[in-house]
């Protein structure tokens, strides 16, 4: 690259802080996709938005000081603020991102100032965007023409699909800054996916004694009769998809593992089910490339758990070739949420995965009862729901996570029903497994874009609580049974009405977040939810619209993009679903006829069908042994400027992929040939710990497998007689411990200072060793 050339600058922001999204990744992928395609072009750094404390600081200094993470890089400086969005509510905290980067609200003054940066976002919720896409000026509009959006452009689908190119066409234009209305406008015509504001046109209406605003129509800027929406963009052939390659840390006793991507999209058709049917058409990677992969990134990483990442796990029609292919490389494979029809016909699989220590899985009922289940569309029959009973203990898991939405149409017959079906649940787990906890999870339905339910009348919070309540106090009293709401009355009315609303209530959430000074944290007060609503009704908000059932003509704010499914297919959908009938799932093999949703096109369009419960008789795969593994304690040299402690063990024991666990040789015993320690790890920093700790602190794969699973971690420090002197070097130990250990507790650290003592009289000539361990034991 030219030295006189700058790199391009952006960074990858998430609107709500670090230990919020610490289990995501698609950040992590967005940054590993552009600095592997473009590398030293591009400069990329990541931003978190801050907590209470921190937030509450920059707000006194008027926005002043926010910084990228890794690179401290004041925001203003960034060329490109690329937002990965989630959910509805943390849009909120997207005033105070633009605030802290010193640009200006509205697109029009953004694409006028070529020293602002573009702002534009991506996520799962890009169907829902338009209600921080409109105007900020607090008197009502009949027409809004997307110039005064808060983002200047939204990436539909698949990343790897359109971002490189968009980047790609930035660094090809010297000049990019001075005309970012012409770059995204040809972005937008060019390239798959690419959703500029500014090029479509909402019209609305006033409608109603109420004379609330309702939108009319949505037109092309460029004049044409015809609405061309912004078609997202997906990865036909996931073999060929980018992998992300980074590590996963939770407070689980797995500890790290690695997500490995085993399908896109969904087989099923869920109602209500945003990402069902905005990710569709439904992929498999195939098992061959799965299981090479995990191969692949326990070699890079140190880590052999991998979770095989899923809407449902259990709809690969190979997922026991990809069980088995991982365990027979003494890797392990995790999973979490699966569908309860398929897992009944896989029970030597998830009982393999059980005694693996697979992380207890989320099993997504939805429905209360069959009524019910049948609007959500779960296909889900009773003969269904009560096998799962039968078998849901079988294998003793540790914890049963069920999941539940409640509509607001749950009659007496219904609540009924889920009573009988939880009391035979918890009378199955007392009779086989008494010690596995249940967790019972209830979500309150809300309408999403693009979801055949966006044509019902919203439900009321009120009655949706009131049976919330009804169904938690049913399960009462009863040992190891939890229930719980996933989210409160006053947030949940917020998301809903973010969902419907569209360009007409930016000006309501810019009076929440710039004028009131709110922040989303998870949690809002009694006042500012009623300035919240307040606002949406002098936005024109029309609570008339969104309580009322919408037919196939109605106008909705995603009209003017599309995500594979047709809008004709989502009505078909809910006429199905307002009369309580199931539709079906994708199909796997072309013997039956499709049912047409306009998502699949080539190779998508068909997959080979499974038998699961023949295939599951023939599951042959057997534990990771840990015989079967690299037994080995190697010294390695922890240093400033050295590579990654990992690598260097790999390249130690002929790159084998290395996972210290089970009885392991000793360098530390005296007698090595006949003493064998358990999960010993043997730490060499040289001189002092004090520029190990930092180099450590700052590594990418900062807490490794044997890290976290060592029952004794040992240091070896090499000092000189200078490091003797006060409690340095004590000191030092304990903070390589802390940092290299998460489960390291400092309370229990006995460094016995006599044993330093003793080899004073080594320091005279020559430096010395000494090996001290966290839970007290020491060894010269």
């Amino acid at each position: 690259m030219d030295s006189n050339i700058r790199p391009l600058k952006i960074l990858i922001a998430r609107l709500t802080p670090e230990k919020t999204v610490s289990l995501s990744f698609s950040h992590k992928f967005i940054f590993e996709l552009v600095k592997s395609l473009f590398k030293d072009k591009i400069s990329a750094d990541f931003f978190f938005f801050p907590e209470r404390k921190k937030f509450a600081e920059l707000k006194i200094n008027k926005f002043q000081g926010a910084v990228s993470k890794n690179m401290g890089i004041p925001l203003p400086e960034f060329d490109i603020i690329a937002v990965s969005n989630s959910f509805q509510l943390e849009l909120i905290n997207l005033f105070h991102l633009l605030a802290m980067a010193k640009t200006p609200f509205r697109s029009k003054d953004r694409l006028a100032d070529e020293n602002c940066p573009l702002i534009i976002a991506g996520g799962i919720n890009t169907p829902s965007l338009a209600c921080v896409t409109g105007s900020i000026d607090p008197a009502p509009a009949l027409i809004d023409d997307g110039s005064s959006s808060l983002i200047d452009a939204v990436f539909m689908g698949e990343a790897e699909r359109n971002l490189p190119a968009f980047i790609q066409a930035a660094l090809d234009d010297k000049n990019w800054k001075r005309s970012k209305y012409g770059l995204l406008d040809k972005a937008s015509s060019s390239i798959a996916g690419v959703y500029f504001p500014a090029n479509y046109i909402h019209e609305f209406e006033y409608r109603g004694a109420k004379g609330e605003l309702a939108l009319k129509k949505i037109s092309a800027a460029a004049g044409s009769s015809e609405l061309k929406p912004a078609r997202a963009a997906y990865v036909e052939n996931l073999d060929g998809a980018f992998e992300f390659g980074g590590v996963i840390f939770d407070d689980s006793d797995s500890g790290a593992t690695v997500p490995v991507e085993i399908t896109r999209g969904c087989a099923s058709m869920c109602s209500f089910c945003k990402e069902g049917y905005t990710q569709k058409p439904y992929r498999e990677k195939s098992a061959p490339a799965a299981v090479s992969l995990c191969r692949q990134l326990s070699a890079e990483t140190g880590i052999s758990r991998f979770n095989l990442y899923s809407y449902n796990f259990n709809d690969h029609s190979r997922v026991h070739d990809i069980v088995e292919g991982i365990a027979g490389a003494s890797l392990e494979a995790e999973v979490k949420s699966q569908r309860i029809d398929t897992a009944l016909k896989m029970p030597k699989l998830l009982s393999y995965l059980q005694s693996s220590g697979s992380a207890s899985p989320t099993f997504a009922v939805e429905g209360i009862s069959a009524r019910m289940r049948s609007y959500l569309s779960k296909n889900l029959d009773d003969r269904t729901v009560n096998g799962f009973i039968d078998g849901a203990f079988a294998s003793k898991p540790r914890q049963v996570k069920l999941f539940f939405i409640v509509t607001g149409l749950e009659n007496d017959a219904d609540i009924t029903e889920f009573s009988e079906f939880s009391a035979r649940l918890i009378r199955a787990g007392k009779a086989h497994s008494p010690v596995t906890a249940v967790i019972f999870s209830f979500m309150p339905l809300v309408l999403c874009q693009k979801t055949p339910l966006m044509f019902a009348p919203a439900p009321d919070p009120g009655r949706v609580y009131k049976i919330i309540d009804k169904l938690s106090k049913s399960l009462s009293g009863s040992d190891r049974i939890t229930a719980r709401s996933s989210i409160g009355p006053k947030l949940y009315a917020m998301t809903a009405i973010c969902e419907f609303g569209g360009r007409e209530i930016t000006r309501a959430l810019y009076d929440l977040a710039v004028n009131a000074g709110f922040a989303y944290y998870e949690e809002i007060d009694d006042r500012t939810f009623d300035r919240f609503i307040e606002n949406i009704k002098k936005s024109g908000f029309s609570f008339s619209e969104f309580h009322a059932e919408k037919g196939p003509d109605a106008v909705f704010n995603s009209d003017d993009r599309e995500y594979g499914v047709t809008k004709k297919f989502l009505y078909k959908a809910w006429l199905g679903a307002k009369n309580f009938k199931d539709m079906p799932r994708c199909l796997r093999n072309s013997t039956e006829k499709c049912c047409g949703c306009g998502a699949c096109t080539g190779d998508t369009a068909v997959y080979k069908n499974t038998d699961i419960a023949a295939r599951d008789k023939q599951f042959a795969a057997r534990p990771a042994a840990h015989e079967n593994r690299m037994k080995a304690v190697v010294t390695v040299n922890i240093s400033r400027g050295s590579e990654l402690p990992h690598l260097k063990i790999s390249r130690l024991i002929d790159n084998v992929p290395f996972k210290i666990t089970g009885d392991t040789l000793s360098k530390l015993s005296a007698e090595r040939d006949k003493f064998t320690g358990k999960n010993f790890y043997l730490i060499e920093t040289s001189s002092s710990a004090a520029a190990a700790v930092k180099i450590i602190a700052n590594a990418r794969y900062r807490s490794l497998d044997f890290m976290l699973e060592c029952n004794y971690i040992f240091a070896r420090i090499v000092s000189g007689r200078r490091f003797l002197k006060g409690d340095n070097l004590e000191k030092n130990a304990l903070a390589l411990f802390n940092e290299l250990n998460p489960k390291f507790k400092s309370s229990v650290f006995k460094s016995a200072r006599n044993l330093f003592g003793s080899n004073g009289d080594a320091a005279e000539k020559f430096d010395f060793t000494v090996c001290v361990n966290g839970d007290g034991l020491k060894k010269r």
